[in-house]
């Protein structure tokens, strides 16, 4: 009978024990799954950064430097006009390029087509109401004056133009602007031309 007693005392706390170490199985299991379950959320909110911040932007665009299309087709105009001449191509100045980019921000702003002052550089200037004009239109504008030339020296009407085939110009740079004042093109030539009493080419 005794045997039987500490038996039955031995099952209970067997049992007991058993119990216990369930429970706390499942404690443990329970803790594990809710540190999976917070991982989880902290990685659904860490979400990837996908936004491209941009530049500022302001009411006017710009374009220069860098060769492309528009800068191209600008300096073929010219280097074609020179060639018929026999005269050298321009070569394009990025330096240049900048100088030009500062000064037609400026007439822009001031909305007016205005020559710099003070520069050892030629300059030629252009201004059109739409959008839609390029550095092109600005060189074919200038070509236009051709017809105004009679000689091989400088004449006022032809200005841009002379400047455009100007034996002694080396290089080239221009920006083009384009705001709520319209479309300003500027060129920059070095050596500049246009000198009274020089021949042109």
């Amino acid at each position: 009978m005794k045997q039987v007693v500490v038996l039955l005392i031995c099952l209970f706390f067997f049992s007991s024990a058993l119990e216990a170490n369930q429970k706390i199985k499942l404690k443990d299991i329970i803790n594990d799954i809710k540190k999976e379950l917070t991982k989880s959320n902290k990685k659904k909110d860490k979400k990837p950064n996908t936004t491209i911040e941009s530049p500022q932007q302001n009411d006017m665009e710009s374009q220069t430097y860098s060769l492309n299309d528009d800068i191209i087709e600008f300096l073929n105009i010219h280097n074609k006009e020179r060639a018929l001449f026999n005269i050298p191509p321009l070569e394009w100045s990025p330096e240049l390029a900048k100088d030009a980019e500062k000064w037609a921000k400026i007439i822009h702003d001031k909305n007016v087509l205005q020559h710099a002052s003070n520069l050892d550089q030629g300059e030629n200037l252009f201004w059109g109401s739409c959008h839609s004009f390029t550095m092109a239109d600005a060189a074919n504008s200038w070509l236009s004056e051709k017809r105004y030339l009679k000689s091989n020296y400088y004449e006022p009407k032809a200005g841009h133009y002379t400047q455009m085939i100007w034996r002694k110009t080396q290089k080239i740079g221009a920006a083009i602007v384009k705001g709520k004042n319209g479309t300003f093109v500027v060129a920059r030539y070095f050596p500049a031309g246009n000198y009274i009493g020089e021949p042109i080419k």
